[in-house]
């Protein structure tokens, strides 16, 4: 079944539209029927024939969203729908791929209860970071499948036991040899690791079989220690050196947590109060060939986190009106409930901002509410640039906190794509920073954004500067092999300058298949 959404950016004006259109499968041309719409506050199914009609929509540029199965897979459009107009929207959906194979033992016996999923690396800000993507579980007879996997690039598989909830103080043995062996997360073909992973490629719609993993054993080891602060505690042991493992301290704080392997570990606490997070910790060790002794893990108290919203020059004249957000975005760590109050603030341009609650851990920080040609042009923290990189809230020296640079000079870029008859096409406009010197940069600098049903596209305010402008026929993932293909690509690139308060056009053709 398709599922469908559109979220509409403009407001509502008295000459109402309507879309319509039909929604069919792009490697068979089929129609599809039972797709789920819902566009602003209506919902309509497609018929037997995969067509659909919504009437009494605002008119506005809004994208409109359609999915297979699930929204963690869609298809999007960006349309520009005008006060009275009856606009036709299709949808070609990209069918999603299938794995199914068999978790195995040692012996070749089926092994049930085992979460499969798949993952792929992605820069994310300032770092090459590990994204998990669909899952499936394996059953008695050890089959399991996947059926919602992304296609057209690099993925590997990794098998390991359902998380499970244990004692603070396990009972395993003391002496190790007296241990059974216990299973280690497995990659598929069979590697304990990810470097020695088997990377796979599925092509769209593609049912990949018999892709079957044998669950590897390892001695089992233990690490000890107590995490200080107020108890209770929860605590939650994951990486490398096991299946995920969770519990909660007694009054002493004391721990014992066996069933390790080899392996690089983390062991992360929290005291949580309803849906309050009142304290976090964080600590990593390495399990060897013996168990891990006295390890103390502090739950520290939330701090507060002060800073500035500065503008780079000259302030703009007259002032601006508007007040921008700050939120912190925690990495490595979940994002609780409590994370909505306490890590979103605003700030006056220019103003100070604070956070009364931040906990201990790695941030990135999302500037919204920008108006006009304001674009941010840095941020720091105790004086380094964050920019395209992440933060550990604690660590600045002395006073020195969070400092926001906006800047009032930003450019546009207005770009239309047709093919070779001069018709408008339907595809993703990327701009690259020419002066981004690293992968990881190019990768959170580049901009980009869907043409409409016209084939135009318009960009937000960007820095000045030179950009290289593509075209692609999907939104680009930054895995390392796109930013290295899209480096590639610059020479076929067209070359736009973008000077302060400007803006620029860019006539592209059709991306290539």
């Amino acid at each position: 079944m398709c599922l469908l959404v559109a979220a509409a950016s403009a407001q509502t004006v008295p000459t109402m539209g309507s879309i319509s259109g039909m929604v069919v499968d792009s490697l068979t041309g089929a129609p599809m029927a039972k797709c789920a719409f819902r566009v602003q506050r209506f919902r309509t199914t497609t018929d037997a024939q995969g067509r659909y009609s919504i009437k009494e929509l605002a008119p506005g540029r809004f994208p409109v969203y359609v999915s297979e199965n699930d929204f963690q897979h869609q298809t999007v459009k960006t349309v520009t729908l005008l006060a009275g107009q009856d606009l036709t929207v299709d949808f070609r959906i990209t069918p999603v791929a299938h794995i199914s194979g068999r978790v195995l033992d040692e012996n070749k016996e089926p092994v049930p209860g085992v979460q499969v999923w798949t993952e792929w690396t992605e820069y994310f800000h300032g770092a090459l970071r590990q994204v998990v993507g669909d899952d499936g579980e394996s059953d008695d007879q050890g089959s399991y499948t996947i059926d919602a996997v992304e296609s057209g690039h690099p993925l590997v598989l990794q098998a390991q036991k359902l998380p499970a909830t244990i004692n603070a103080i396990a009972e395993a043995p003391v002496e190790p040899k007296l241990r059974k062996l216990t299973a280690i997360p497995t990659y598929y073909l069979d590697a304990v690791n990810l470097a020695a992973a088997e990377r796979l490629i599925l092509r769209a719609g593609e049912r990949r079989e018999a892709v079957d993993i044998h669950l590897r054993k390892a001695p089992a080891f233990c690490a000890d220690g107590v995490i200080e602060g107020a108890h209770p505690l929860n605590f939650f042991v994951s990486s490398a050196c096991t299946s995920t493992q969770h519990g909660k301290t007694g009054p002493d704080g004391k721990f014992r947590i066996c069933n390790l392997h080899p392996g690089d570990c983390q062991l992360r606490t929290n005291q949580a109060v309803g849906q309050s997070v009142l304290a976090y910790g964080l600590a990593a060790f390495t399990v060897r060939d013996a168990d891990i002794h006295d390890l103390k893990v502090p739950a520290q108290a939330p701090i507060s986190l002060g800073g500035e919203v500065l503008w780079a020059g000259d302030p703009p004249d007259p002032p601006p009106a508007n007040k921008v957000m700050i939120t912190l975005r925690p990495i490595g760590r979940p994002f609780w409930y409590s994370d909505f109050a306490a890590l979103t603030t605003q700030s006056p341009l220019p103003g100070p901002f604070a956070f009364s609650s931040v906990l201990i851990s790695d941030y990135y920080v999302l500037v919204t509410g920008l108006t006009g040609n304001q674009y941010v042009k840095d941020i720091t923290y105790s004086g380094i640039s964050v920019l395209h990189g992440s933060f550990r809230a604690g660590t600045a020296a002395g006073n020195r906190g969070l400092q926001v640079t906006l800047a009032s000079d930003g450019a546009f870029l207005n770009a239309s794509v047709a093919d070779k008859d001069g018709k408008p096409v339907d595809a993703y406009v990327l701009a690259m920073p020419a002066n981004a010197g690293s992968d990881p940069i190019l990768a959170d600098s580049m901009v980009s954004g869907q043409t409409d049903q016209n084939g135009a596209w318009r960009s937000s305010a960007l820095p000045p500067g030179r950009y290289y402008v593509l075209v692609e026929s999907g939104q680009p993932k930054p895995t390392p092999e796109t930013i290295t293909r899209l480096r590639r690509s610059q020479n076929r690139a067209q070359e736009i300058d973008l000077r302060p308060n400007g803006a620029a056009s860019a006539k592209l053709p059709a991306p290539i298949e």
